[in-house]
């Protein structure tokens, strides 16, 4: 009976170590969430072909910083281009705002996708790896 006791022991503190093994691997790698911040405007007024455009995308950082940043316009013969708002800005949060500017040239529909992400300022013990990525249309229409 003593043996059985013994072993029982020892299983059940095999699995109580395991467990917190886990757990502490679980506390050290930390938990990553997703969470898509938000962009304004939520939608870009038309354009007019030969008429100068110029439309501020402001991305609510939340306190962070962008780590990586991707805006491709289609077609890129367009006449339109995106750069930040303050070409001076050599701050971290220069990205934070950019500006879709430049005179199109035909009547033909634009797409530009914004997209990235930002890394979290402070240190935490779980992660959350916020994102943006939207796919803005800009219609060209023929001047009157």
């Amino acid at each position: 009976m003593e043996g059985w006791c013994l072993r029982k022991y020892h299983n059940t503190m095999k699995i109580k170590t395991i467990l917190f093994i886990a757990a502490f691997v679980f506390f050290i790698t930390g938990c990553t969430f997703t969470e898509e911040v938000s962009m304004t405007p939520v939608s870009l007024p038309e354009a007019t072909v030969g008429k100068p455009y110029r439309v501020e995308v402001t991305i609510n950082t939340e306190g962070g910083i962008i780590g990586g940043f991707n805006a491709p316009v289609s077609p890129s013969n367009s006449g339109l281009g995106i750069d930040v708002c303050n070409p001076n800005d050599s701050t971290k949060n220069a990205l934070s705002c950019v500006v879709i500017q430049g005179v199109p040239k035909d009547t033909t529909q634009i797409t530009i996708n914004i997209s990235g992400n930002i890394i979290p300022e402070h240190g935490v013990i779980y992660k959350v790896r916020k994102v943006f990525d939207k796919t803005y249309i800009i219609q060209v229409k023929e001047a009157e």
